[in-house]
Protein backbone atom coordinates (compact mmCIF):
# COMPACT_ATOMS: atom_id res chain seq x y z
CA UNK A 1 0.00 0.00 0.00
CA UNK A 2 2.92 2.33 1.28
CA UNK A 3 4.44 2.24 -2.73
CA UNK A 4 1.09 2.24 -4.31
CA UNK A 5 -0.02 5.68 -2.46
CA UNK A 6 3.52 6.68 -2.93
CA UNK A 7 3.59 6.07 -7.43
CA UNK A 8 0.23 7.87 -7.09
CA UNK A 9 1.18 10.85 -5.65
CA UNK A 10 3.22 11.45 -9.24
CA UNK A 11 -0.31 12.03 -11.42
CA UNK A 12 -1.96 14.92 -11.30
CA UNK A 13 -4.43 15.73 -9.13
CA UNK A 14 -7.49 14.62 -10.88
CA UNK A 15 -6.12 11.48 -11.81
CA UNK A 16 -4.83 10.81 -8.24
CA UNK A 17 -8.16 11.77 -7.23
CA UNK A 18 -9.63 9.44 -8.94
CA UNK A 19 -6.83 6.55 -8.98
CA UNK A 20 -6.12 6.96 -5.52
CA UNK A 21 -8.98 4.66 -3.43
CA UNK A 22 -8.73 1.96 -6.40
CA UNK A 23 -5.03 1.19 -6.25
CA UNK A 24 -4.90 1.45 -1.71
CA UNK A 25 -7.81 -1.07 -2.04
CA UNK A 26 -5.90 -3.40 -4.43
CA UNK A 27 -3.16 -3.49 -3.14
CA UNK A 28 -4.41 -3.92 0.63
CA UNK A 29 -6.33 -7.62 -1.01
CA UNK A 30 -3.72 -8.11 -4.19
CA UNK A 31 -2.03 -11.16 -2.32
CA UNK A 32 -4.66 -12.32 0.21
CA UNK A 33 -5.58 -15.95 -1.82
CA UNK A 34 -1.70 -15.97 -2.24
CA UNK A 35 -0.24 -20.22 -0.92
CA UNK A 36 3.37 -19.76 -0.10
CA UNK A 37 6.23 -17.76 -1.64
CA UNK A 38 6.08 -19.56 -4.93
CA UNK A 39 5.38 -17.31 -7.91
CA UNK A 40 2.13 -18.33 -9.55
CA UNK A 41 -0.68 -16.86 -11.51
CA UNK A 42 -3.82 -17.75 -9.82
CA UNK A 43 -3.89 -16.04 -6.46
CA UNK A 44 -4.71 -12.24 -8.37
CA UNK A 45 -8.05 -14.08 -9.77
CA UNK A 46 -9.00 -16.13 -6.76
CA UNK A 47 -8.50 -12.63 -4.35
CA UNK A 48 -10.67 -11.05 -7.00
CA UNK A 49 -13.53 -13.41 -7.46
CA UNK A 50 -13.60 -13.36 -3.62
CA UNK A 51 -13.48 -9.73 -2.90
CA UNK A 52 -15.95 -8.64 -6.19
CA UNK A 53 -18.75 -7.24 -3.97
CA UNK A 54 -16.98 -5.99 -1.38
CA UNK A 55 -15.03 -3.83 -3.90
CA UNK A 56 -18.12 -3.13 -5.83
CA UNK A 57 -19.56 -1.50 -2.60
CA UNK A 58 -16.61 0.30 -1.60
CA UNK A 59 -15.98 1.71 -4.46
CA UNK A 60 -19.61 2.58 -5.88
CA UNK A 61 -18.88 2.73 -9.61
CA UNK A 62 -18.49 0.39 -12.15
CA UNK A 63 -15.31 1.78 -13.84
CA UNK A 64 -13.29 2.04 -10.81
CA UNK A 65 -14.57 -1.70 -9.47
CA UNK A 66 -13.48 -2.98 -12.31
CA UNK A 67 -10.23 -0.95 -12.95
CA UNK A 68 -9.44 -2.36 -9.07
CA UNK A 69 -10.57 -6.06 -9.85
CA UNK A 70 -8.08 -6.06 -13.11
CA UNK A 71 -5.44 -4.83 -10.99
CA UNK A 72 -5.50 -7.63 -8.54
CA UNK A 73 -6.84 -9.98 -10.66
CA UNK A 74 -3.20 -9.42 -13.45
CA UNK A 75 -0.81 -8.41 -11.37
CA UNK A 76 0.67 -11.70 -11.11
CA UNK A 77 0.54 -12.23 -14.68
CA UNK A 78 3.23 -11.35 -17.24
CA UNK A 79 2.12 -8.16 -19.07
CA UNK A 80 1.98 -9.92 -22.30
CA UNK A 81 -1.08 -11.74 -21.24
CA UNK A 82 -2.41 -9.09 -19.76
CA UNK A 83 -5.15 -7.02 -21.24
CA UNK A 84 -4.91 -3.23 -22.52
CA UNK A 85 -3.03 -1.83 -18.72
CA UNK A 86 -4.56 0.90 -17.10
CA UNK A 87 -2.84 3.08 -14.61
CA UNK A 88 -4.20 1.01 -11.27
CA UNK A 89 -2.63 -2.06 -12.89
CA UNK A 90 0.49 -0.17 -13.80
CA UNK A 91 0.86 1.37 -10.18
CA UNK A 92 -0.36 -2.09 -8.57
CA UNK A 93 2.23 -4.27 -10.67
CA UNK A 94 5.17 -1.18 -10.02
CA UNK A 95 4.80 -1.05 -6.42
CA UNK A 96 4.78 -5.13 -5.89
CA UNK A 97 8.01 -4.50 -7.74
CA UNK A 98 9.20 -1.91 -5.40
CA UNK A 99 7.99 -4.26 -2.52
CA UNK A 100 10.79 -7.18 -3.64
CA UNK A 101 13.15 -4.60 -2.32
CA UNK A 102 12.82 -6.57 1.06
CA UNK A 103 14.32 -9.61 -1.43
CA UNK A 104 17.37 -8.13 -2.34
CA UNK A 105 18.53 -4.74 -4.51
CA UNK A 106 17.56 -3.83 -7.52
CA UNK A 107 18.49 -5.92 -10.71
CA UNK A 108 20.00 -8.81 -8.80
CA UNK A 109 18.64 -12.26 -7.51
CA UNK A 110 15.27 -12.07 -6.34
CA UNK A 111 15.42 -7.95 -6.06
CA UNK A 112 13.45 -5.44 -8.38
CA UNK A 113 14.01 -5.79 -11.70
CA UNK A 114 13.50 -1.84 -12.55
CA UNK A 115 13.67 -2.64 -16.43
CA UNK A 116 9.95 -4.17 -16.14
CA UNK A 117 8.62 -0.83 -14.41
CA UNK A 118 5.41 0.63 -16.26
CA UNK A 119 4.57 3.99 -14.65
CA UNK A 120 6.41 7.18 -16.08
CA UNK A 121 7.92 8.22 -12.64
CA UNK A 122 9.71 5.00 -12.43
CA UNK A 123 10.66 4.40 -16.19
CA UNK A 124 11.56 7.52 -17.09
CA UNK A 125 12.33 10.42 -14.51
CA UNK A 126 13.95 8.08 -12.15
CA UNK A 127 17.12 7.13 -14.19
CA UNK A 128 19.18 6.33 -11.38
CA UNK A 129 16.83 3.88 -10.05
CA UNK A 130 16.97 5.93 -6.66
CA UNK A 131 13.15 4.74 -6.11
CA UNK A 132 14.08 0.84 -6.12
CA UNK A 133 17.29 1.27 -4.27
CA UNK A 134 14.95 3.33 -1.64
CA UNK A 135 12.37 0.32 -1.82
CA UNK A 136 15.21 -1.60 -0.70
CA UNK A 137 16.63 0.27 1.94
CA UNK A 138 13.72 1.21 3.51
CA UNK A 139 12.86 -2.97 3.61
CA UNK A 140 16.10 -2.98 5.40
CA UNK A 141 15.01 -0.44 7.81
CA UNK A 142 11.59 -2.33 8.64
CA UNK A 143 13.49 -5.87 8.77
CA UNK A 144 14.74 -5.24 12.53
CA UNK A 145 11.84 -2.55 13.27
CA UNK A 146 9.70 -3.80 16.47
CA UNK A 147 5.81 -3.41 15.17
CA UNK A 148 4.03 -1.74 17.58
CA UNK A 149 0.92 0.39 18.11
CA UNK A 150 1.61 2.46 15.81
CA UNK A 151 3.91 0.59 13.08
CA UNK A 152 3.47 3.11 10.15
CA UNK A 153 4.07 5.84 12.21
CA UNK A 154 7.41 3.99 13.62
CA UNK A 155 8.43 3.37 9.74
CA UNK A 156 8.04 6.80 9.02
CA UNK A 157 9.87 8.21 11.97
CA UNK A 158 12.56 5.81 10.96
CA UNK A 159 12.82 7.22 7.55
CA UNK A 160 13.10 10.70 8.90
CA UNK A 161 15.44 9.82 11.27
CA UNK A 162 17.64 8.31 8.44
CA UNK A 163 17.49 11.18 6.19
CA UNK A 164 17.83 14.03 8.84
CA UNK A 165 21.01 12.03 10.20
CA UNK A 166 22.47 12.19 7.09
CA UNK A 167 21.55 15.60 6.97
CA UNK A 168 23.56 16.57 10.07
CA UNK A 169 26.57 14.48 9.05
CA UNK A 170 27.21 16.70 5.84
CA UNK A 171 28.86 20.18 5.94
CA UNK A 172 27.17 23.16 5.13
CA UNK A 173 27.22 24.74 1.77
Amino acid sequence: MLWSAFLAQHYDEPTKGQTLRIVLLAAALHDTHRSGNSEDETHGQLAAEKFRNEIAASLNDFQSASACLNAIHYHCIPDDKCPNPDIAFQILKDADALDRGRFGVPNRDNGCNTALFRTEVLRSQDSYKNIAWMAYYAAQITRFSLAGATPCSAFSNALCDSVNSLAEDRPAT
